[in-house]
Formats: structure tokens, C-alpha cells, sequence
């Protein structure tokens, strides 16, 4: 399972598994488990679980790809300044699309999120930044 990663309320980012349930009167509460495992005798016993709450409209999962410099890239991300990463569900891929801020998939240009397409791109924000307090 790839991670997902999540901004809090204070604008920090956290990763990890992502939980979704129905919370006191049908408000939606999402949070990131944050787990830290530890390498015991041939077995993983995890360390500090923690269930963070995170911003919704913020959490997007890993593609498992990196940019030029190594860095993790995650649906939500800017590539370049011009291409935002977006998840595609008639195609059940990630794509990149232009222009940045279009929420809308089916309007922006899409582009095929490939390695080759990645070879020398670099992450430079993500669309949820402006949430940070």
C-alpha cells in the first residue's frame, strides 16, 4: 500500500495509512495513522502509533514516484510550476494537468504521469500550501 500524506489544522504534513469514519452526528473525521515500526527478532513491532487529524480537502496518496531530486511525489503536488498531480478515475492513473488550480480533470490538459515524464522535473509546492496558517 503506498502512503498517504495529510496537512493538520497547525499546517504541519504528516504520512502514513489513511483512516475516514463517521464522527458524532455524521461529521466526517479523517486522520493519518502515523506508524513508526521497529525491527525485532525478524518481525516488525510497531512504535509510537499515533492517529493524527488532518484537513481533508489536503490528504493525497503517494504515485511511489520521485522527482529529480529524490523527493516522494504525492497527488496534490506541483511539478514544475505548471503541472499539478491529479488522480484520474475514468483511467484509474495519476495524470499531471494544466493549468495548476483546475479542479475539474476532464477540462484540464492532461498529461501521461510516466518516469520518462519525471526524468528531470522537481517538485516545487503543493496546491494545499496557501492552507498553511
Amino acid at each position: 500500500m503506498r502512503p498517504y500524506r495529510g496537512m493538520t489544522k497547525e499546517g504541519e504534513w504528516v504520512y502514513g495509512s489513511l483512516v475516514k469514519y463517521l464522527y458524532l452526528l455524521d461529521e466526517e473525521l479523517t486522520v493519518i495513522i502515523d506508524e513508526k515500526y521497529n525491527h525485532v527478532q525478524g518481525r516488525y513491532k510497531p512504535l509510537n502509533t499515533r492517529a493524527i487529524p488532518v484537513i481533508p480537502k489536503t490528504v493525497g496518496q503517494s504515485t511511489g514516484l520521485h522527482d529529480k531530486n529524490g523527493k516522494e511525489i504525492y497527488e496534490g503536488d506541483i511539478i514544475d510550476g505548471n503541472w499539478v498531480v491529479r488522480w484520474w478515475n475514468d483511467e484509474a492513473e495519476f495524470v499531471l494537468c494544466n493549468p495548476v488550480f483546475e479542479e475539474n480533470i476532464n477540462i484540464c490538459a492532461k498529461e501521461e504521469f510516466t518516469k520518462l515524464s519525471l526524468g528531470d522535473s522537481e517538485v516545487i509546492g503543493t496546491i494545499h500550501d496557501k492552507e498553511k496558517p
